[in-house]
């Protein structure tokens, strides 16, 4: 297909300056382009820097409940994404 670019491993930054420069009425990559990594380090920091509550929990706490892990996994996916798992957060 004239136009398009081939679609084979590449990393994220180089998928979406191959879109943009193909097609330039696009502005924005698509979803299904990032990376479930990417995503789910987002989540971790928005974990770690959003709490209106006035508890304080350690972030491997809140991840664990909201991913629905045990304790040793949720300190464990707090490391994998470099992120102190007993830093102090609001919940």
């Amino acid at each position: 297909m004239a136009g398009r670019p081939r679609r084979h491993r590449q990393g994220y930054r180089a998928m979406t300056e191959t879109r943009l420069l193909s097609r330039p009425e696009v502005l924005m990559p698509d979803v299904n382009d990032i990376p479930d990594s990417v995503l789910l380090q987002r989540v971790l920091r928005n974990l770690q820097t959003h709490g209106r509550s006035h508890e304080k929990f350690p972030l491997w706490s809140i991840v664990s409940e909201r991913f629905a892990l045990g304790s040793t996994y949720a300190e464990q996916l707090c490391r994998r994404f470099g992120l102190n798992p007993d830093e102090i957060v609001r919940r």
